[in-house]
């Protein structure tokens, strides 16, 4: 028997009037079918403002695995989020050129995650010179340090 994945959940919170009236002016003027659709959108545009380039990379990767398609990561992820410039599609890659964490900083290096839909895997870029884009290499994942085999069990809880 097949299994199925949850992809979603519910969350029960109680909210300022303010914020269910701002909310609902929100879903009037952008077209949300419902409040629930509403308030996806005002959350999603909200966390999208506080994720990192790794948390965005992450995202991508997550959903690639999860067997989402490369055009819903570049429609539910990737467009309109705050820290994507442009996405294109160049024979068998796709681009996803990134704004400068900071506008002022010239000596900020540009960057740009590909995805290569022969390998099916993501990687992150970096701008060296005219259009020379180097691979950046992900950091080895930290382990946690190994425990010593000679300890009892219970030496670990405090009495």
């Amino acid at each position: 028997m097949a299994q199925r994945l949850k992809t979603t959940g519910r969350k029960l919170v109680t909210l300022p009037l303010d914020t269910i009236e701002r909310a609902e002016r929100y879903r009037q003027r952008y077209g949300a079918p419902s409040e629930s659709d509403a308030f996806r959108a005002l959350i999603e545009a909200g966390l999208s403002r506080f994720d990192t380039r790794t948390d965005l990379f992450q995202r991508c990767e997550t959903a690639t695995a999860g067997g989402v398609s490369i055009g819903e990561i570049i429609n539910s992820i990737l467009a309109d989020h705050p820290l994507v410039k442009s996405t294109s599609v160049e024979g068998q890659s796709v681009y996803v050129h990134l704004r400068p964490l900071d506008p002022d900083d010239m000596g900020e290096p540009t960057m740009r995650f590909r995805f290569s839909r022969l390998g099916q895997t993501w990687m992150r870029e970096v701008l060296q010179g005219q259009d020379d884009w180097h691979r950046v290499r992900e950091p080895a994942a930290e382990r946690p340090p190994a425990r010593p085999a000679t300890k009892d069990l219970d030496d670990d809880i405090p009495f």
